[in-house]
């Protein structure tokens, strides 16, 4: 079907320490190359951090566009950073 020929793409959502999401759509990152089902790739992830400076988690995902992100399944993946001033 159409609904699963859009590309997969690796993003982010950046959340508050209470878990609110301040950024939910992060910039998309193409992938190297197709994964196989269990397949894996090294790639360079650019993210742009908060105005704001403070605690924020930045959480990992793969996003099929307007289909679905992985990380509905599994939130887990992503690293505590703190957003310092310039």
């Amino acid at each position: 079907t159409t609904l699963f020929r859009s590309r997969v793409l690796a993003s982010y959502h950046w959340l508050a320490p209470s878990g609110d999401v301040i950024v939910r759509d992060g910039e998309r990152t193409p992938l190297p190359h197709p994964l196989r089902p269990g397949g894996r790739c090294r790639f360079a992830l650019t993210a742009t951090a908060p105005a704001e400076p403070g605690r924020y988690r930045l959480r990992f995902s793969l996003v099929q566009e307007h289909y679905v992100w992985a990380d509905e399944f599994d939130p887990r993946l992503g690293v505590e950073i703190t957003v310092n001033v310039g």
